[in-house]
């Protein structure tokens, strides 16, 4: 996908990189370079709304890769499913057997996750928008430093940044769509298992887990239950079962199921600089002197992604008045 969004936006980026050579020299000369840039600014006007025709094209090609992607995700999620429901719940005793397979999804359900994003609109939708985001935004960025009198060089790496925009987006769709189909296939396993109680959300346990996944890691869902996202979410439905006691009847069996992530069992494991990092001064405090995470986050409702999770404002934490001498 990155192959594809370099190729549809290189003929801009190499104009660019041509003229602000060109400018730099006159002005390195001594010479006015007013009628250059004026020069420069139409090139690359341009160049700027042939890259929105150009971007048309990869954004149907990103779409079709990211359905691709979606299913392999959901495939995989098929496949390993099974396993991740017996570790779930606990070491599986010696000669111990379930007498029955576990259940996959046919190839129709699987299909039923390609093609569409997480609100449910079709994933089309999301990569249609990157053109005009684009070269809205390079556009912007070349008329910005202009005006603010910025030499060609400036203007040219703020016109690159503007460009990456476009890609940064499509890596965001494909990577939560795709995660988002391995967590839908699993779930709908997870609803026709009937050792499978329920689900726990597991945010990743580093320093780079968000605020949002973190207060949230541990909660406990319904099986017909959408956990809530946000674009490049990596958090994992982990399966509440039975106990392998529960299973096969044998009471003797001890517990041996895995503890819940939660967020507090994260923090344990990160130093006081990491926590720090993912919270904030302000929210640190506040967590320190007794608020709880949960309070933190919120769910709301998004027209691209579905119901999201949203780290709440400062100013929306009832009580907000942190002591923030002993974090700053």
């Amino acid at each position: 996908m990155q192959r594809a969004y370099k190729a549809a936006t290189k003929a801009s980026i190499d104009e660019l990189e041509a003229l602000e050579g060109r400018i730099q020299e006159r002005m390195d000369n001594g010479e006015d370079p007013s009628d250059t840039i004026l020069w420069m600014r139409q090139r690359i006007i341009d160049n700027i709304e042939e890259l929105g025709r150009n971007l048309k094209k990869f954004s149907i090609e990103g779409a079709t890769i990211t359905a691709d992607g979606q299913l392999q995700s959901a495939i995989l999620a098929n496949d390993a499913t099974a396993g991740l429901v017996e570790t779930a719940a606990g070491k599986k005793p010696a000669g111990v057997t379930l007498g029955t397979s576990w259940t996959n999804l046919p190839d129709e359900q699987l299909q039923a996750f390609v093609g569409f994003a997480g609100d449910g609109s079709p994933l089309a939708i999301l990569f249609d928008s990157i053109p005009q985001v684009t070269t809205d935004a390079m556009q912007m960025a070349l008329v910005q430093g202009i005006s603010l009198g910025e030499g060609p060089r400036t203007v040219a790496r703020r016109v690159r940044r503007a460009a990456d925009i476009g890609r940064y987006r499509a890596e965001t769709i494909a990577r939560t769509e795709m995660i988002r189909s391995a967590r839908e296939a699993q779930r709908q396993l997870y609803t026709q298992n009937p050792a499978v109680q329920g689900y726990r959300r597991q945010a990743t346990q580093d320093s780079r887990v968000c605020l949002a996944c973190l207060a949230l890691s541990g909660t406990l869902h319904a099986t017909d239950e959408i956990m809530p996202s946000h674009p490049n979410c990596r958090c994992v439905l982990i399966p509440v079962t039975m106990s392998w006691a529960e299973i096969t009847g044998d009471s003797s069996i001890p517990d041996t199921r895995p503890p819940v992530a939660t967020p507090e069992r994260i923090l344990a494991g990160l130093s006081e600089s990491d926590k720090l990092a993912i919270m904030g001064a302000s929210r640190y405090a506040l967590y320190a002197e007794g608020l709880p995470l949960s309070d933190m986050v919120t769910v709301v409702p998004n027209a691209d992604w579905g119901p999201t999770t949203r780290v709440q404002p400062l100013k929306e934490l009832e009580g907000y008045e942190p002591d923030l001498t002993t974090y700053l």
